[in-house]
């Protein structure tokens, strides 16, 4: 395995390690400390973010790394996360809540003043009618209401009647008093008998343990604490008689496996001590806790495709999306894509998450990402090549989305051939050959290839599936469910409910498949679902799984011999076609969905049976299924196989010229004709341009100062990032590469918004302010879509790195601020305008940048070439410094050596 990727596994690890501990404090009774509580809250912060960067760093490795089950276990320790921050603001919202009350009680004991109003909403202890409970809630109702000599009795009747629920709700006194109602209820449950029962009877109905489960070890443990606490407080103390009870009260409980080794740890006949009993429990929860602690990451199956898109009924969407959560990047406008949706602009997701792209048929969404310059494979406005290695998940081809595909493709057409096997050698003429898909083939090297393919037949059971309706927030949205009369319950996938936005319903339990295989539930949710014409609806109660199923059917069934009458209704037109599965229909709701009339087809292999949600297809059918092998074997030339060491040693050289685009060379020519330097020798460049900015740019301004006023809100609430934005501007303005000018004419000149990027766990830079030079103007023209790039000048990384790895003694270096350091010609400076105001009432001034500006497409190209002319200015001075100049830069590093300590030393210097 690739070092990085098992030190990337290593951290990931001790994070969740980290997160595990957290759950369990939280789990085995938060502290009531206020202080400890806020450390934990910050101590999730803190993982969070770490999180984030690891992730980052995940993502930074090469294409061919497989992620999906660093994606699983990043989205449970990002799930885990939102859960205990949730829990701990929860507890800490009640103290404040506390101390809210406590110094109100204060303050009027100090006055002596009676309360006129009705006290603010505080909540107040609830008592159901269970003994064990009353002794709390008493005193804390005593604390709160009775001791407060603001209330009347009158008030503190109210409040103690809206304290009470259940059976203790039902209690009545003759003079509906405080005093006769309080009375009451002591009489009631200050039960000293009643309490010591429910004890006893907890120990006795502990639930029994079929498995070995760290977390419910650890329940019954803290149950049977709690329960020998309790009745030491009303005076029942443990004996020898009472030890002997318990162990084997709580033996009978066990596992099998845990029993067996309390068992092995008995090394004689004596009877166990229950102090020895319970910390081997607590030892044993511990083990268990670590022993699975990376098998939560891994439950998930294997067969999860890792793909950003998707059929046209599979909504699956990539883990890395689901918790790729980028730095805080704040920008404003209509103009900004990078969160929100490119297709529904009201919510913040990716195209392939969104409801109303998926329910689009494939030939629009085909015409709306063409339409929009989106790239059909990743689904993702950007520029330049696709850089993602995913594929179709129906027909593998790397040309389109999943969600982008068109039946089948002419590779399914081989039919029942076998290509014979050919053999091309070199002569040192290019040989050409027919392959088995009739491709023409040229390779100067050894070749052997073979393919062939045959079809067999086998049977598909189509399950049943349909198209439902949920209601969320007033909008309606398609999920494709199965249908399943076997299931005690009905089931919604995790990401559905994320995409839905609903709202979950703390609620634990398990759900057992085929073999005993068990899922923990953690959450359920409330919706209404109905039919596509709304006649049918219904609330019903779904369970969150984290994944149903996997694609239904798995491959695409052929029915073009099977006639379905036009009367009928298809409850899932696309049952033939796979598809992913958000929602499980229980036999709870089955039933009520079948109507009376059904129709088989296909010699009654297939049956429709009509239901509320239209006609629902079973069955078995024949499919025909290909199956295709190709084996290529190359033997590779000598002479090529070395040629790329030469490669790399070797200087540039004119001949290079000749590979360089029209594009590239006219940038180069612009350079030489245009690029002079000042006196104290600082360089002028000038932009280089496909066509005029006057004939072609339009008005900007009015997008950069709604973006600046964007910008102020999110200042205004972060005094920190306002300060630091503010002094990152001023450092502009004080080294003069940018100047404050009066004209306001905005006819002509580009406008560049900008806005920023904070990472607050940086201690040297947390905000880097970026500018937007891709912002379109009123013509829908852009200063980076009317500049040139002027392409790579610089030798590739994988050449810098072997020639540094080469020295005996290297260092590295970098160039502060390097695009800032290059002025631009003062007649172009229009075109890199901004606005900014110091404060968010203060009014706007327009400021010139003078310098090249990160964030154009030109500023690389222009920097690399400031710094390749220089080199040659100075070669005869510094000759070794000018090598490395040309040769060993990148970007703005500098990475070098030499053969000798007192040569290195030299060179940094001459650099």
């Amino acid at each position: 395995m690739n070092p990085e990727i098992t030190a990337l596994n290593r951290l990931r690890g001790a994070l969740r390690q980290s997160v595990t501990k957290l759950e369990n404090y939280i789990k085995q009774g938060a502290s009531e400390d206020k202080v400890v509580l806020e450390t934990k809250l910050t101590k999730v912060d803190t993982i969070r973010k770490k999180l984030f960067d690891l992730q980052k760093r995940y993502y930074e490795l090469p294409p061919e790394a497989d992620l999906t089950e660093t994606d699983e276990a990043i989205e449970q320790m990002e799930t885990s996360l939102e859960e205990m921050e949730v829990s701990l603001k929860y507890l800490i919202s009640k103290h404040d809540i506390d101390d809210k009350s406590t110094k109100l009680n204060i303050k009027e004991n100090k006055t002596g003043k009676l309360l006129s109003v009705k006290l603010p909403d505080i909540p107040l202890p609830q008592f159901s009618g269970k003994y064990e409970e009353f002794g709390n809630f008493k005193s804390q109702f005593i604390s709160l209401i009775e001791d407060n000599d603001g209330l009347s009795n009158t008030q503190k009747l109210y409040y103690l009647k809206s304290s009470l629920t259940g059976e203790a709700k039902l209690i009545q006194t003759t003079d509906d008093t405080y005093k006769s109602l309080l009375k009451a209820l002591e009489d009631r449950y200050e039960n000293k008998r009643a309490v010591v029962d429910s004890q006893i009877l907890s120990l006795i109905n502990l639930e029994k343990l079929n498995y070995e489960s760290a977390e419910d070890l650890r329940k019954l443990l803290d149950t049977v604490k709690k329960n020998l606490r309790t009745l030491k407080t009303l005076e029942y103390e443990r004996n020898n008689l009472s030890d002997v009870l318990i162990i084997n009260l709580i033996l009978q409980k066990l596992d099998k496996e845990t029993r067996k080794q309390f068992e092995i740890t008995l090394k004689s006949k004596e009877v166990p001590d229950l102090d020895n009993f319970l910390t081997f429990l607590e030892n044993r929860s511990l083990v268990l806790e670590y022993v699975n602690k990376n098998v939560r990451s891994k439950s998930f199956s294997k067969d999860q495709s890792y793909h950003k898109g998707f059929s046209s009924n599979d909504k699956q969407k990539p883990k890395y999306y689901q918790y790729a959560k980028p730095n805080k990047s704040f920008v404003v406008g209509r103009e900004d894509k990078m969160k929100q949706c490119l297709l529904c602009n009201k919510d913040f997701h990716p195209l392939y998450r969104c409801f109303k792209f998926q329910n689009m048929y494939v030939h629009e969404r085909i015409k709306y990402v063409t339409k929009e310059n989106i790239c059909k494979n990743c689904l993702n406005a950007h520029k330049g090549v696709c850089r993602s290695t995913l594929t179709c998940r129906i027909c593998n081809s790397k040309t389109h989305n999943t969600m982008l595909h068109q039946g089948q493709t002419t590779a399914e057409t081989l039919g029942d051939q076998a290509a014979p096997i050919k053999s091309h050698k070199s002569d040192g003429s290019i040989n050409s050959a027919q392959n088995s898909s009739g491709c023409v083939e040229t390779n100067p090297e050894h070749l052997l290839t073979a393919s062939i393919s045959y079809n067999s037949q086998q049977k598909s059971v189509i399950l049943s599936t349909a198209d439902i309706y949920v209601r969320s927030k007033n909008e309606r949205y398609k999920l494709r469910c199965l249908l399943d009369s076997a299931s005690a319950s009905c089931l919604l996938s995790n990401r559905a409910c994320n995409l839905l936005n609903l709202k979950r319903e703390p609620f634990k339990t398990y759900i057992t498949g085929i073999g005993g295989n068990s899922q923990e539930i953690k959450a359920r949710v409330k919706i209404n679902i109905s039919n596509e014409e709304e006649t049918y609806s219904r609330n019903c109660e779904f369970l969150i799984v984290p994944r149903i199923t996997s694609l239904i059917p798995s491959q695409k069934i052929n029915i073009s011999n099977i006639e379905i009458p036009n009367h009928v209704k298809l409850a899932d037109p696309n049952f033939c076609i796979p598809g992913k599965i958000d929602m499980l229909i229980g036999s709870d709701i089955f039933f009520d969905l079948l109507k009376a009339d059904k129709i088989r087809l296909a010699n009654g292999n297939l049956i429709l049976q009509e239901s509320e949600l239209g006609y629902v297809v079973s069955g078995k059918l024949p499919t025909e299924v290909t199956s295709k092998y190709c084996c290529v074997a190359v033997e590779t030339n000598l002479d090529n196989a070395i040629k790329e060491f030469f490669e790399i040693e070797s200087f540039p050289t004119d001949s290079f010229d000749s590979t360089k685009s029209e594009e590239e060379k006219f940038c180069e020519e612009h350079f030489l004709k245009t690029h002079t330097r000042t006196r104290s020798g600082r360089s002028i460049v000038s932009l280089p341009m496909k066509e005029n900015a006057d004939s072609v740019l339009g008005f900007s301004r009015e997008n950069a100062v709604k973006r600046l006023n964007g910008i102020w809100n999110k200042l205004n609430k972060n005094n920190t990032l306002a300060t630091l934005y503010k002094a990152f501007l001023q450092e502009y303005l004080d080294l003069g590469h940018m100047q404050q000018i009066m004209d306001e004419d905005n006819t002509k000149s580009y406008y560049i918004p900008h806005h920023c990027i904070y990472k607050p766990e940086k201690t040297t830079t947390p905000l880097r302010v970026v500018f937007d030079a891709s912002a379109k103007t009123s013509t829908g023209q852009s200063l980076n879509s009317i500049l040139l790039n002027g392409g790579s000048i610089q030798d590739d990384l994988f050449s810098l790195v072997t020639r540094f790895r080469t020295h005996k003694y290297a260092f590295s270096a970098d160039i502060q601020k390097m695009y800032r350091q290059i002025l631009v010609e003062p007649s172009q400076r229009y075109l890199q305008r901004i606005v900014w105001k110091e404060t968010n009432n203060s009014p706007i001034k327009i400021y010139e940048l003078n310098t090249v500006t990160y964030g154009t497409v030109s500023a690389p190209f222009l920097a690399m070439r400031v710094l390749k002319a220089l080199a040659d200015a100075e070669h005869q001075d510094f000759p070794e410094a000018a090598k490395i100049i040309s040769r060993d830069m990148y970007m703005d590093d500098i990475l070098s050596g030499a053969a000798s300590l007192t040569s290195a030393k030299s060179l940094q210097a001459d650099l």
